[in-house]
Formats: structure tokens, C-alpha cells, sequence
């Protein structure tokens, strides 16, 4: 049965939190439903050895091994490359690897895909450590909205034949994702939060062990606002750091 859904998980060391994100993706997911994408930014030798097990013992898993770290905005890009090379799935997932699902939920897949329809570009799910419209805070209240993030964030082909790539002047992460949720709606495709899928995220865990998060957080703000205007940002409700 052909999947629906490339699932791209950009990976980076921290064997612990990916292993229990991909241990609790398998569990609670349908599995005839999506294919593995994992691209592993330069991680160590004992995190590709599981990597490399994990390609072997599971028969949806496709492993792009980077030999160093290039980013998450360029590791998101090029499982895109792959989803779009391939076309095989109709939709593709950018998820981060601190996330987790819930123990039990195993149609939360087949609920976000029920968001779409021709005119919808990107689906957002739910959490409790995320910014803007889909936080538990402001979830139950909105469906359609301005910017999405992508700790777990489906979009169709079209909306990414139309949009292209990710900007890679935010990599290695933080704002591509707004910046690439406002481009798909000027491209005329609308965006929603997936108000009953709820999917856990510790938030920065990778990026904290590899950068000064404080100060890329703030660097791309300014690279935002110097790409959409501080009017933008404010319209966003986000602020200048």
C-alpha cells in the first residue's frame, strides 16, 4: 500500500530523546501510512551505529547521513529533495526530534491529514512548549493562522512546488518556518492548527547543546525583520529580541 505521509526527522546526537521520539512515532502511528526520512546531521559514531540498525531492522525508514552538521534548515530541505524526487507520498512532515507522542493516540496521523483540502498548504499540531498559535493557550480557539511552527508540521506537494525550499538564511533553525508558512500563504494556501492532535515538545533540546540558542534566537529575529519589516513582526505578535 503506498504511504501518505514522508515523515522527516532531522537528528543530531542526543540518542537518548531521538530513540524515545522515534520508539513513540512506531507505537502510536499507523504504519502503512508513512515512510521514515531521517537526515542525521554529523552526528557521533554510536548515534549513526543505531541509525544504521534502525535502517536495517525497520523497512519504512530512509537514512540521509550528513558527515558533518549542516543545519536543520538544509537537513529540512533535503528531506524535501528526497519526498519530492521520489513522489511517492502526497504530504510531508518536518518534525523535531524532542518531540514525543502520546501513548495511545494512534490516529493522531489520520486526524491531521482530515484538516486538508485543495486550498490548504500546512497542517500544525498542538503542544505545550511552542510559540504563537499553537500553544495549548490559544490552540482551542483558532483553526486558521498566520504562521505555523514546524516541531510537527505537515504540508502538501502542491503548497511545496509552489513555495520551494526553506530560506537557509535562517539556518541553522529558528524563524524558516514562520518565514516559510507567510511565503505559502502569499503563494494563496491556507494554514491550520490540528486542534485535537497534541504532540509533546521539550523544546531546544538539540539546538541548546550545539549553539548560543539565546543569541541565534535573537540574530534570526533580526534576520526576519530585516527580510518581512518589524511591522510584519509585530502583525505576527512576535517581538524584537
Amino acid at each position: 500500500m503506498k504511504h501518505k505521509v514522508d515523515i522527516v526527522l532531522r537528528t543530531h546526537n542526543n540518542f537518548a530523546l531521538t530513540d524515545n521520539c522515534i520508539r513513540s512515532l512506531i507505537a502510536n502511528t499507523t504504519k502503512n501510512l508513512y515512510r521514515l526520512i531521517i537526515v542525521d546531521n554529523g552526528s557521533d559514531a554510536p548515534m549513526r551505529k543505531y541509525l544504521n540498525s534502525l535502517k536495517k531492522s525497520i523497512d519504512n525508514v530512509v537514512l540521509i547521513l550528513n558527515s558533518v552538521n549542516y543545519g536543520a534548515v538544509v537537513a529540512s530541505n533535503q528531506g524535501m529533495e528526497r519526498f519530492l524526487k521520489d513522489n511517492k507520498a502526497k504530504y510531508i512532515m518536518i518534525l523535531d526530534n524532542d518531540t514525543e507522542f502520546l501513548k495511545g493516540d494512534c490516529d493522531w496521523l489520520e486526524r491531521m491529514l482530515s484538516y486538508f483540502d485543495e486550498n490548504t498548504g500546512a497542517v500544525g499540531a498542538t503542544s505545550n512548549k511552542v510559540s504563537g498559535y499553537q500553544s495549548l493557550r490559544w490552540a482551542p480557539f483558532e483553526l486558521e493562522c498566520k504562521f505555523l511552527i514546524s516541531f510537527a508540521m505537515i504540508m502538501s506537494r502542491d503548497a511545496i512546488l509552489k513555495t520551494g525550499k526553506m530560506d537557509t538564511l535562517f539556518n541553522p533553525g529558528n524563524f524558516e518556518d514562520v518565514d516559510y508558512t507567510l511565503r505559502m500563504r502569499e503563494k494563496g494556501f491556507d494554514i491550520k492548527i490540528a486542534k485535537d492532535v497534541f504532540i509533546h515538545h521539550h523544546c531546544h533540546r538539540t539546538f541548546e547543546k550545539i549553539t548560543n540558542l539565546e543569541k541565534l534566537i535573537q540574530t534570526n529575529t533580526w534576520k526576519f525583520m530585516t527580510k518581512w519589516g518589524e511591522k510584519t513582526l509585530q502583525n505576527l505578535g512576535l517581538r524584537v529580541v
